[in-house]
Formats: structure tokens, sequence, C-alpha cells
């Protein structure tokens, strides 16, 4: 069974300035698609070590589930004004989505569906409150602190990787999805070398005969969620989907087909 939100709330979506930032390769698992080797000036980024906790526990859902995503959805924060937080989301109810921020270690699903409107969008959403606040009930909506959402967009007429990034304002970077496919697997990982703590967002290659992880694509890195009082903090994690497009033709609504879910979390 699927445990879906939906939140509500719209308002006009603007065109953004957005960042593309430049993408490396780290050699581990997935079959899809190539990228180019990182220059020389990234290296020192290419190989981030994942936490190894003592104790883990590994929440898997191999079964595909579905949202439908209605015209004029979006998940989105630009000043002055713009905040938006009404895509409807879904995680497995037989898998953990939520704990403290201190105890996450990574998220990975595979999606797939039909874009064709600007924006259009899927992928896997991490949102942060405050531990003395309280989870949202079904009958309570609240839009979170700080967000994260990264996956798959529909811009500039073509797929791109989407990553958004909210602090208090939302930062978005973009990176062509090379030869796409049907199913796109996207991995967030909690990562630490010398320098300290960050988030680490990828693409995952997998044998198309095994399954087995081939090769990670990194994506980005996202350093403040560990800063300051980075610990003060609870997290939910779901599966997203949204079409910000308000006049879609027909009125159509996005449906987006999600497998292979999984969370991982520190036994504490």
């Amino acid at each position: 069974m699927i445990e879906n939100v939906k939140p509500a709330s719209i308002y006009s979506r603007h065109l953004c300035h957005c960042l593309t930032f430049r993408y490396k390769r780290v050699h581990i698992s997935r079959p899809e698609e190539m990228t180019p080797k990182p220059t020389s000036s990234h290296a020192k980024y290419c190989f981030p070590s994942p936490h190894h906790p003592s104790k883990m526990s590994t929440n898997t859902n191999t079964d595909i589930f579905t949202i439908h995503a209605v015209p004029g959805t979006d998940i989105w924060r630009k000043p002055p004004t713009t905040n938006i937080y009404n895509a409807p989301t879904a995680a497995p109810r037989t898998t953990r989505s939520r704990g403290p921020l201190s105890s996450f270690l990574s998220a990975r699903a595979s999606f797939s569906f039909p874009w064709r409107e600007r924006y259009d969008q899927a992928g896997i959403l991490l949102a942060f409150r405050p531990r003395s606040s309280s989870f949202p009930s079904e009958t309570k909506e609240e839009i979170p602190q700080k967000w994260i959402k990264t996956g798959i967009e529909f811009y500039q007429s073509a797929p791109q990787f989407s990553t958004v990034a909210t602090d208090n304002w939302a930062d978005w970077s973009v990176t062509p999805l090379t030869s796409p496919t049907d199913w796109t697997t996207i991995l967030v990982e909690k990562s630490g070398d010398k320098h300290g703590k960050s988030l680490w967002v990828y693409r995952v290659v997998l044998d198309e005969k095994t399954g087995e992880e081939k090769e990670r694509i990194a994506l980005r890195e996202i350093c403040w969620v560990y800063g300051l009082d980075g610990e003060a903090w609870d997290l939910e994690v779901v599966a997203m989907a949204a079409r910000p497009e308000k006049n879609a033709e027909g009125g159509e609504e996005l449906v987006v087909k999600v497998r292979g879910w999984e969370v991982k979390w520190e036994e504490e």
C-alpha cells in the first residue's frame, strides 16, 4: 500500500536562472549512460566516502507504485513570495520513511514517466523539520522549512537531471540526461571526508541483466544539510511527482512509475 501526501497552495511558477553543475564519474554501479571524466580540478570530490555505521536498517520495496500529478502541482520556493508545496508524494507503507537526520544514510529509487510539459518532474524528496515539531498528519498539511528534491525534470525540451536544494530559498541545478532509457535510478547518500559531512546525489547505472549496480555518476554535493544545527532535524523521505504547467494539454495529469524504493537508516 502507498502513503500519499498532498499539501496545498498554488502560486505561479516563473522560469528561474538555473546553474548547470559539472558532474563527475565514480565507478561502482547501473546500466544506462555515459559521462565525461572529471577534470583534475574536481578530482578531490570524485570519491566521497559513504558513512559506515555499526548497525543499519535497510527498507526496500521492489514493487512498482504509481504517483499521479495534476496540472499546477509543484515544489518550489523563490523570493520574494513564491512558496509552492502541493505536489503529490508517496512511499510504501512497508518501508520506514521518517527518522532523525542523524540516522539517515541513503535513499534510492528508479523512475519512469512520459515527460511532455515543461517542468514535468519526478524524483526523491527529502523534507526537513525541526526535531521539536511533529510530522504532519493526514488532516494537517505543513510545508517543511527545508527540503531537497532530486530526479528527472523536462526542461528546455529535453529530460534533465534536476536537483533543488532549499535551505532558505531554492537553488536549482540541471545536467543533461544523456541516452535516456525507460527507467532512471537516482541515489542520495550521506558521505564524509576530512573536510566534513554532506549529501551526494548520484545517477546509478544498473546492469540490464542482473539489475546490479555497475556505476555511479556524481551529480551534486549538498553541504548545508549538516551545518550549524544540522543534527537538530527530523527527516521524511518520499517519492514525488509534479506537473507545474497549469494549462497542460487536455488537462492531463502526469503519471509516474516508481520501483526499487530503498531507504537506509542507521540504527540508534
